[in-house]
């Protein structure tokens, strides 16, 4: 092989696991469905997860409720971008028809080495460590509102009380243009890394009191 080819295979798949981060992250309704559809086929040794299975622990995520696409079209989305690895059933013949067709509600799929990458890279853990990292200036009002919000619903007025004296006494930030920061920003960015969800009111999601019993 020449030099000039190991070059181009060694670019090639960061480029591709780039490209792949940019499906999930891209909007941000499907983001957590996507995991835990990547969660849920598993890593090495798990035993494959029926499409009908699979759907199932996707449509059990609060995201599902406003989601217009079904679950079986992101399973495909996954699929195609080799994020999951799918095994189809015999086809049976269909007497209604009078042909033979595929039951796709029994279609398995397993974790690819690609889609344990994606999935390690954009799991809840990391990107709350990467946004308190990355956030030091807000650190502490994220994880005001993580314990704020842990076990119980919070009206976004509750939100806004509890956060007024950290919003006012912030220094001017460089994640955000506005003069001031508001309440909103931190509930947005939460929620973008899976430590806050709303369900009638705003709640730390099992990922994000997770991470918070670590970091404090």
């Amino acid at each position: 092989m020449s030099e000039q080819l190991k070059g181009e295979e060694a670019t090639s798949a960061p480029d591709e696991l780039e490209q792949a981060v940019v499906l999930i992250r891209r909007e941000p309704g499907k983001r957590e469905l996507y995991l835990e559809a990547l969660a849920a086929a598993g890593g090495e040794g798990a035993d494959p997860i029926s499409r009908f299975d699979l759907e199932g622990r996707m449509a059990a995520k609060p995201q599902a409720a406003t989601m217009f696409q079904s679950m079986g079209t992101l399973i495909d989305a996954l699929v195609r971008e080799g994020l999951l690895a799918e095994q189809l059933p015999e086809p049976e013949y269909d007497p209604d028809i009078e042909e033979e067709r595929v039951d796709m509600a029994r279609a398995t799929y397993t974790l690819t080495d690609k889609g344990g990458k994606v999935l390690e890279r954009l799991r809840p853990s990391a990107r709350l460590a990467r946004l308190f990292a990355d956030e030091p200036e807000n650190a502490e009002g994220f994880r005001r509102l993580l314990v704020f919000c842990n076990g119980t619903k919070r009206t976004k007025r509750q939100i806004d009380d509890e956060l007024a004296a950290i919003c006012a006494a912030a220094p001017r930030s460089r994640h955000v243009s506005a003069a001031a920061i508001y309440p909103s920003y931190f509930t947005d960015r939460l929620e973008q890394c899976a430590g806050l969800v709303w369900e009638d009111g705003w709640t730390t999601t099992k990922e994000g009191a997770a991470f918070l019993a670590v970091f404090q």
